[in-house]
């Protein structure tokens, strides 16, 4: 005779309970080591490196130390300004290249030729030239201060009416000029304002005349008259240079 044991409903549902309880309570233990193993599962935040925001100076020379000795070459272009007694203001024009090399990170030195005009006068100077960086360097912008000195070859162009001299002779020429100069990788721009000063000579020879034994007049000794002229000048510069 088979025997069936009969379960009691309310047991059977109180166990059912007692697992679900057990089951739910498993579950929560794995979720919460899951969340505390930070090494594995836990993204770490990385804090950005803090920017340092730096003003340059547009004269602070950050090149590494290179040749103590380079070469540059400039063309300029000037404005001379002036006044001659009885003619008023007097506005020419100037153009010169200097070549040369830079000493160091201040120090420029170089030869230069040029071409002046003037009211009465052309001349073509050759001079040296040095300058150097009051502030900045080659190798940034730069304030800077340049003196120039030479001689000149000059040629007489008078009015039309005026007596053409016998000679003619050049002189000394002397500029002084400070400015700033403006750097574009290799090339360079530079705006100066100064003082030139150039000197010519001209002589004019005028025939003399004396009286003879036998009463006329016959030619002496001429008689020569030099006139040395001194041209000052405003100049107001603008050159290009390369290095």
């Amino acid at each position: 005779m088979l025997l069936v044991k009969r379960f009691d409903p309310l047991c059977v549902t109180a166990l059912m309970l007692v697992a679900l309880t057990c089951i739910v309570t498993a579950t929560d233990a794995q979720n919460t080591d899951f969340d505390s193993d930070s090494i594995y599962y836990t993204p770490l935040s990385r804090t950005p490196p803090a920017t340092v925001e730096r003003s340059v100076s547009v004269f602070r020379d950050t090149a590494k130390v290179g040749q103590f000795t380079r070469y540059y070459f400039d063309v300029g272009m000037a404005m001379l300004a002036g006044c001659s007694c009885g003619t008023g203001p007097e506005f020419t024009s100037s153009t010169s290249t200097i070549h040369g090399v830079t000493l160091g990170r201040k120090l420029r030195v170089g030869a230069g030729v040029g071409f002046d005009t003037y009211v009465g006068w052309l001349a073509a100077p050759m001079f040296g030239s040095v300058g150097y960086d009051l502030v900045g360097t080659r190798n940034t912008h730069a304030l800077f201060v340049q003196g120039q000195y030479g001689f000149s070859f000059a040629w007489f162009q008078g009015y039309t009416n005026a007596l053409l001299p016998d000679e003619q002779h050049g002189g000394p020429m002397f500029a002084a000029l400070a400015g700033y100069r403006l750097r574009y990788h290799n090339l360079r721009i530079a705006i100066s304002a100064g003082f030139k000063q150039q000197k010519a000579i001209t002589v004019y020879e005028t025939e003399t005349w004396m009286p003879s034994e036998t009463g006329g007049m016959v030619p002496g000794t001429p008689s020569h008259t030099t006139i040395e002229t001194t041209m000052g000048r405003g100049v107001l510069n603008l050159a290009f240079s390369w290095k």
